[in-house]
């Protein structure tokens, strides 16, 4: 794999972004694919939002990161080392902890550590993958575990956070029906990235006034600071994964979680 250059890692751009495309990713032990999606070539400084792809019976190799990870299993069933993985699972890897992605049918799975993993990108040397982690990895059922974000819409869950005892590491899963929107909002220490499982729509930047769309396979990034609202305003709902990382705890605070 090519090295990322120091450019790579910090592109500017566009406060809000529709990211399309990939980076690969050497990570595949047998029969799939994986790229990086919003990284910090793509200005993603806090989260690294992934795509892996497994056929039936297909594995990544094992990764252990400096940081904490958490996945979101958009499709599919399959393990992460013992435990069963399902459908709308949200994985959580705390720091150092080794761990692997086996498919038992062909799995979607979105996520990435947070921070990002430099070395994923041919930038510094991976940790060895044998070493001591901070915890066991543990998964949650995104449908029915976490707490309401009525700030992003009425069927929001945040399930990784740090009511659970993630430091950086959060996701959420949201659900906004045909024509809902989210309440304006800014992330004024988190970047706010958003990958779309199902549906289309669009968000405002309420910062320069502009509109972007997106649709089921995009991840749209939002920059810390910039004022926004997602809007499944395009005639069908929206099904997304991510959210703002780091926590923000003016939204944490706001909602009585903290």
């Amino acid at each position: 794999m090519a090295s990322a250059t120091d450019n790579d890692l910090d592109p500017g751009g566009p406060a809000v972004r529709i990211l399309t495309g990939g980076r690969p990713l050497d990570v595949i032990a047998r029969d799939g694919t994986a790229e990086a999606i919003a990284w910090p070539g793509t200005g993603s400084r806090h989260r690294a939002m992934h795509r892996i792809r497994l056929g039936s019976g297909g594995a990544t190799i094992t990764l252990r990161h400096e940081s904490e990870a958490v996945y979101f299993v958009a499709e599919g069933a399959g393990s992460v080392g013992d435990l069963t993985l399902k459908t709308h699972g949200m994985v959580y890897v705390p720091r150092r902890t080794p761990y692997s992605f086996t498919a038992a049918e062909p799995i979607t799975i979105y996520g990435g550590p947070c921070p990002p993993d430099l070395s994923l990108y041919g930038n510094g040397e991976p940790l060895q993958a044998d070493g001591e982690g901070d915890g066991p990895v543990r998964i949650f059922d995104a449908d029915t575990e976490g707490v309401p974000l009525p700030t992003i819409g009425k069927g929001a869950r945040l399930v990784v956070w740090p009511g659970v005892g993630a430091e950086i590491a959060t996701m959420n899963l949201a659900v906004l029906e045909p024509g809902e929107e989210n309440r304006p909002h800014t992330h004024e220490a988190s970047d706010d990235t958003i990958a779309i499982l199902a549906g289309e729509g669009s968000i405002d930047d309420l910062d320069s006034g502009r509109t972007y769309l997106f649709s089921a396979g995009d991840v749209v990034f939002v920059r810390t600071g910039t004022q926004h609202k997602v809007k499944a305003d395009r005639g069908v709902g929206i099904v997304s994964a991510g959210g703002p990382c780091p926590p923000d705890f003016g939204m944490l605070r706001a909602l009585g979680l903290v």
